[in-house]
C-alpha cells in the first residue's frame, strides 16, 4: 500500500468525479483519510476503522473517512491523506512528488522547464512513469536474446529434420511426379503434413511453458517488491502464448517454404529406378569450411572489439560459422580415417561419414546448436549471477542488520528516522554501525538509484574502486572523498552513461540540479544500469530525507549473537512494528536483485536445454540409422553380423557427436562474451566470464550417451529386420 498526500485542489484536477463528490461530502480533515472502495473491502477495512502505517518515526494512524468508488493509484492499494500530514509523519517537508497543472501547454511548457531548473520531469500524465522503463530494460533484453536463440534452435532442427524427410521422400514424390501431380500440389501437400505437427509441437510446448510459468510465479512478488506497485490482475497468458504460436509458425514456415526448392527439384525419372536413393555426388567442402572458419574468427573478432550493438552481428555470424563447420568437419573426420586405415572398419566408417554428410550434418548441427545454447545461457547467467553475489557480498561486512520492513518488501517509506542509529549504536555489546540510504532519481529520461552510506563505511564493506584520483584510493577514504558535490558512481553506471573520473553530472535536487564532480568509479553490479553514491549532506538534498534503509552492525567478541537480536528486536518493535533483525546472509539475500534472481532460472532453463541437447541429438541419430534399414539389411545378407555392425554404427555416431561437442564448446567461448556484450548496452554490467565446466565436460559423456541411446533405439535396423523383406523390397 502507498500513502498520498493530497492538497484541497486536486479533485478538480482530475477527470474522475469519484474523488471531487467524496471531498464535498467528507472533506478530508487532519487525522482522516480516503481508501478505495474496492480494496478496501477485499482487506477488511471500512468507514470508520483506524489504518495503521509505518512511518521513519513510528506508527501514524489515520481514520477511514471515506470509501472511493475508483482505485486513486497503485490499482487500489492506497492511502489517501492530507499533504501536511505526509510532511509530518514522513519528514517531507514541503517536498512535492508531482504537481497538476492546467493551461495552454504550448505556451506554459518551456517557461515551467526552466522555473524548474532540472529539479523535475515536466511532461504529460500519461508519461509521468516513462522512467521507470528502464528498469526493466536489462530483464526484458535478456528475456528476449534467449527467446531469440530458443526460436533460432528450434528452426534449425525443424529445418534440417524436414529437409531430410524431403529427401528420404524423394522417390515416392518421384512416383506421385510421374503419375501427373504438380509441384504445387507436392507443396500443399508438404504443407498439410506439417500442420499437424506444428500443432501437436505448439500444443505440448505451450501446455509445458503454462506449467513452469506459474511455478516462477515468484518473480511476480518480486517485481511488486522491485517496484512498490500492487499488481493485482490475473498473470497475463494471451502475451506468451501468441507468441510462442507466432514463433512455431514461423520456424514450421521457413522450414516448409525452404521445402519448395527441393520439391520442385524432383524429377519423374528418378522414378523409373525403383531405387531408394540417388546417385551419390561428391561433397564440395572446400568453401563451406572457409566459411565456417571465417564466420567463426569474424564473431571472435567483433566480440574481441566489443562494439556495442554491432555484437548483434557477431552472434548471427557465430550460429553460421557453427552450423557450416558442425556439416563439413565429420566429412573430413571419414576422408581423413579412410586415408589413415587399412582395414575394412577404418574405410567403411570413413567412406559411410563422406556419403552420408547430409545426414551427419542434421545430427551434428542440431546436437551442436542445442549444445551450445545451454552452454551460452548457463555462461551467461552464471557470470551476472556471481558478479551481482560477489559484489552484495563486499558492501554487507556486517553480522546482523536491522530493517524497518521485512526483507523484500521494505519499500522507500517503510525506513527509520537518523535517531534510531544512535540508540542502537548505545546499545551494550554492539562494536560499531554503519548505514544504508537510498532514492530513485531521473537522470537523462532513465530511473537511477542514488545511495549514502554512513557510520564506520571501511569496517563494513569492502569497496574496489575501477578508477579514483591520484592512481587510487583506500576504501577508508570514501566518506571522506564524497563531500560537497563530490561523488562516487557504480562502474556501469559510468559505461553506460560514458563518464570518468573529473566527469561531471547534473543530479536533481528539490530547488534545481546539482553539478556533481565524479571523484572515484566504484567495481559495483548490484544495480541495473548503475547508481551514484552520494555524501550526506547531498544525499539529503536530492531525497529530502535523512531516512535509513537499513542498520549494520559488527558485534563486541564474545556476545551471543541470538540474544542481541533479540534485544534489538524488542527496543525496535516497539515503534515499527513491521521491522526486522536479519542476519548478513538473509539481508544479502535482500539486496540480490530481480535481474540476480532472473539469472538463477536462466541457469536452470541453460540446464533444461541441456537435456534436450541429448534427446535431439539421440532422436536425430536413431532416425538417421532407422533409415538406413535396408542397406544395413542388405549388408547383413553378405555375411555381416550383428555385433559388428553395432560397433561401427557407434563408432560413426560418435566420431560425428564429438565433433559437433567441439564446434560447440569452441562456440560457446565466443557466444557467452557476445551476449554479455550484447545485455551491456543496457546495464552496463560486464562481468568476468564463468566457463560453466561442469555443464562443458559434462556435455562430452552425454555426447556419448546420445550416440550410445541412438544405437540401442535403432537396433531393429541393426539386424531386426527380417531377411525375406529385405530381399523382396529389393
Amino acid at each position: 500500500m502507498v500513502v498520498v498526500g493530497v492538497d484541497q485542489g486536486l479533485p478538480s484536477m482530475l477527470d474522475s468525479d469519484s474523488l471531487r463528490s467524496v471531498a464535498a461530502s467528507h472533506p478530508l480533515a487532519p487525522g482522516m483519510a480516503y481508501m478505495s472502495r474496492e480494496w478496501a473491502t477485499r482487506s477488511g477495512f471500512k468507514v470508520g476503522d483506524k489504518v495503521e502505517v509505518n512511518a521513519p518515526g513510528g506508527v501514524v494512524t489515520w481514520e477511514v473517512a471515506a470509501l472511493l468508488d475508483s482505485d486513486f493509484a497503485n490499482h487500489g492499494a492506497a492511502i489517501v491523506v492530507p499533504a501536511a500530514a505526509v510532511e509530518v509523519a514522513f519528514d517531507r517537508g514541503a517536498s512535492t512528488d508531482v504537481l497538476l497543472l492546467r493551461g495552454d501547454t504550448a505556451q506554459i511548457s518551456a517557461r515551467i522547464v526552466s522555473l524548474v531548473d532540472g529539479a523535475a520531469q515536466v511532461t504529460s500524465p500519461d508519461s509521468i512513469f516513462a522512467s521507470y522503463n528502464r528498469i526493466f530494460r536489462t530483464p526484458l533484453m535478456l528475456v528476449s536474446l534467449f527467446a531469440a536463440i530458443a526460436v533460432l534452435t528450434g528452426a534449425v532442427v525443424v529445418f534440417l529434420t524436414w529437409r531430410l524427410a524431403l529427401g528420404e521422400a524423394r522417390p515416392t514424390l518421384s512416383r506421385l511426379r510421374l503419375l501427373g501431380a504438380r509441384t504445387g500440389d507436392l507443396v500443399v501437400g508438404s504443407g498439410l503434413v506439417l500442420v499437424p505437427i506444428l500443432l501437436v509441437t505448439y500444443v505440448v510446448g505451450a501446455a509445458i511453458g503454462v506449467v513452469l510459468g506459474r511455478e516462477l510465479s515468484s518473480f511476480r512478488q518480486q517485481i511488486t517488491n522491485f517496484t512498490g506497485q500492487a499488481f493485482e490482475q490475473p498473470v497475463n497468458y494471451a502475451l506468451p502464448l501468441s507468441g510462442a504460436f507466432i514463433a512455431a509458425v514461423a520456424m514450421f514456415a521457413f522450414a516448409w517454404l525452404t521445402g519448395v526448392f527441393q520439391l520442385r527439384a524432383v524429377a519423374p525419372i528418378d522414378a523409373i529406378s525403383g531405387r531408394d536413393e540417388t546417385v551419390i555426388r561428391p561433397s564440395a567442402i572446400r568453401w563451406p569450411l572457409l566459411g565456417g572458419a571465417t564466420s567463426l574468427i569474424a564473431s571472435a573478432i567483433i566480440v574481441r572489439m566489443n562494439p556495442g550493438p554491432v555484437l548483434g552481428l557477431a552472434v548471427i555470424l557465430l550460429f553460421i560459422g557453427l552450423a557450416l563447420l558442425a556439416a563439413v568437419l565429420p566429412v573430413l573426420a571419414g576422408t581423413a580415417l579412410r586415408t589413415a586405415s587399412s582395414g575394412a572398419s577404418g574405410l567403411m566408417i570413413g567412406r559411410q561419414l563422406e556419403v552420408e554428410w547430409r545426414r551427419n550434418a542434421a545430427l551434428a548441427i542440431t546436437f551442436a546448436v542445442a549444445l551450445l545454447t545451454s552452454i551460452t545461457m548457463s555462461g551467461t547467467a552464471d557470470s551476472m549471477r556471481s558478479d551481482i553475489d560477489a559484489a552484495v557480498q563486499r558492501l554487507t561486512g556486517g553480522q546482523l542488520y536491522v530493517v524497518a520492513a521485512p526483507v523484500g518488501s521494505n519499500f522507500g517509506s517503510e525506513t527509520f528516522g537518523p535517531q534510531v542509529r544512535d540508540e542502537i549504536a548505545a546499545v551494550a555489546g554492539v562494536a560499531a554501525t554503519d548505514t544504508f540510504a537510498y532514492t530513485n532519481v531521473t537522470i537523462n529520461g532513465g530511473r537511477y538509484r542514488v545511495e549514502s552510506l554512513g557510520g564506520d563505511v571501511a569496517r563494513f564493506t569492502d569497496i574496489h574502486f575501477d578508477s579514483a584520483p591520484d592512481g587510487g584510493v583506500e576504501r577508508d577514504d570514501l566518506n571522506e572523498m564524497l563531500h560537497g558535490n563530490n561523488v562516487a558512481i557504480s562502474s556501469n553506471f559510468a559505461r553506460t552513461q560514458k563518464l570518468k573520473v573529473g566527469s561531471t553530472v547534473d543530479i536533481p535536487v528539490a530547488d534545481g540540479h546539482q553539478s556533481a564532480r565524479v571523484v572515484a568509479v566504484i567495481d559495483d553490479s548490484t544495480s541495473d544500469g548503475g547508481m551514484i553514491v552520494l555524501g550526506s549532506d547531498l544525499y539529503r538534498q536530492v531525497a529530502g530525507t535523512s531516512w535509513i534503509y537499513a542498520i549494520g552492525l559488527v558485534l563486541t567478541p564474545g556476545v551471543d549473537v541470538t540474544d542481541m537480536t533479540g534485544n534489538l528486536s524488542n527496543i525496535v518493535k516497539t515503534r515499527y512494528p513491521r521491522a526486522e533483525v536479519v542476519s548478513a546472509e538473509q539481508y544479502r539475500s535482500s539486496l540480490g536483485s530481480n535481474l540476480s534472481r532472473l539469472m538463477s532460472s536462466f541457469i536452470v532453463f541453460a540446464w533444461v536445454m541441456y537435456v534436450v541437447a541429448a534427446v535431439v541429438g539421440a532422436a536425430t541419430l536413431s532416425s538417421s540409422i532407422a533409415i538406413r534399414a535396408r542397406g544395413i539389411s542388405l549388408t547383413r545378407l553378405i555375411g555381416g553380423d550383428r555385433n559388428s555392425l553395432r560397433k561401427l554404427l557407434g563408432a560413426e555416431a560418435l566420431i560425428t557427436v564429438v565433433i559437433a561437442w567441439a564446434v560447440a564448446v569452441a562456440g560457446a567461448a565466443v557466444g557467452t562474451r557476445a551476449l554479455i556484450g550484447v545485455q551491456s548496452i543496457a546495464s552496463g554490467l560486464l562481468p568476468p566470464i564463468r566457463t560453466p565446466y561442469s555443464m562443458v565436460m559434462g556435455s562430452l559423456p552425454l555426447a556419448v550417451f546420445a550416440a550410445a541411446a541412438a544405437v540401442t533405439v535403432a537396433r531393429r535396423s541393426l539386424g531386426h529386420r527380417p531377411l525375406a523383406e529385405t530381399l523382396a523390397d529389393e
